[in-house]
């Protein structure tokens, strides 16, 4: 069973939209982290590192009753988060290259 979303950020929104508005976040920073990073190094570390920050501060998102699922869930918005850091980076990353 899912507990109700307390956070003022996601308040009264749907399941799709808490998606959209965390695909907007990892997006965002992603760009951020390309701008601090230029090298691009370590991107999958940072990827990971941006999730978790993002999970621990908003972790209504994946709580739940029974523990396994609280886990899947957990990983389930880890990978999420990631791919979208990633391909965020991916696809400005082939905009330089002829």
């Amino acid at each position: 069973m899912t507990k109700p979303i307390k956070s003022l950020r996601f308040a009264g929104l749907s399941p799709e939209e808490i998606a959209t508005q965390i695909e907007h976040d990892m997006r965002s920073a992603a760009r951020k982290w390309r701008r601090a990073h230029p090298a691009g190094r370590a991107i999958g570390a940072a990827a990971t590192r941006s999730a978790a920050l993002y999970l621990k501060k908003y972790s209504e998102l994946y709580m739940r009753e029974d523990t396994a699922e609280t886990k899947a869930t957990h990983s389930g918005w880890m990978m999420l988060m990631q791919a979208w850091f990633t391909s965020t980076l991916d696809h400005k990353g082939s905009e330089d290259k002829p």
